[in-house]
């Protein structure tokens, strides 16, 4: 994307205002932080007070923006669009697990699938019980939970 196609979404934005990142060339406004490893790359960009960090990656069509935190390894991509923070974990195969708010509840992210805590849980006890790879499932979706906990996302 050059900064003509940028300004078709962001009709104020100059080369003063944003830059394109130099893992990558994603745009990234000034006002959000891309740091560490991070990637921004194809037609994604990244705005506001978001921060992309760690070995992280924002590629294709995606967007970041308000105040969303993208670390770690996570992966943001195809035309996913994130203004919430998330809370991410990675299990030792390099599977990433995400949690963010929705309008009703947490809701966890775990490749193609989409879970609340409960049905996560028995997703993974169902599917890897008994194993290294589900205890550590279920160990990260305690985290998860307890992290959501923290942010007032649950009660």
């Amino acid at each position: 994307m050059n900064l003509e196609q940028l300004q078709n979404i962001f009709p104020d934005a100059t080369a003063e205002t944003w830059h394109q990142h130099p893992n990558g060339s994603g745009w990234v406004q000034n006002t959000a932080q891309v740091s560490g490893n991070a990637w921004v790359s194809g037609n994604a960009w990244v705005s506001g007070d978001a921060r992309v960090s760690g070995d992280a990656r924002v590629y294709d069509n995606a967007w970041v923006y308000g105040d969303a935190q993208v670390s770690s390894d996570a992966r943001v991509y195809d035309n996913a669009r994130l203004t919430i923070p998330v809370i991410c974990a990675t299990r030792t195969d390099g599977w990433t697990f995400m949690c963010v708010q929705t309008t009703t509840d947490p809701v966890v992210i775990a490749g193609c699938r989409y879970f609340t805590f409960d049905k996560a849980r028995a997703h993974w006890q169902t599917t890897r019980g008994g194993t290294p790879l589900g205890d550590e499932s279920l160990a990260i979706i305690d985290h998860l939970e307890r992290m959501a906990k923290i942010q007032g996302w649950v009660k």
